[in-house]
């Protein structure tokens, strides 16, 4: 069983707006570095949603785990008021 972490990135952090997927690691640790740098770049307007992935393994049961979700500007304004 191999295990990979995606990086979404997520348009004001909502998955049915415009997303696109940032990159692929191997470790958690470089799937949240990403994410976080990637958020930045993008000036706070794109949150990043990292997921552990089971290579080769799909079935109606299975679902990606989200680990990781940095904030976007929408969320911290959210979490402000």
């Amino acid at each position: 069983m191999t295990e990979i972490y995606t990086v979404t990135a997520l348009k004001n952090g909502n998955r049915s707006g415009h997303t696109y997927v940032v990159g692929a690691f191997t470790t958690e640790d470089l799937a949240v570095y990403c994410a976080e740098a990637h958020t930045d770049f993008r000036g706070g307007r794109y949150a990043c949603v990292v997921e552990r992935v089971i290579i080769d393994r799909y079935n109606e049961e299975y679902m990606p785990e989200e680990v990781y979700r940095s904030l976007s500007n929408s969320c911290l304004r959210k979490q402000n008021s």
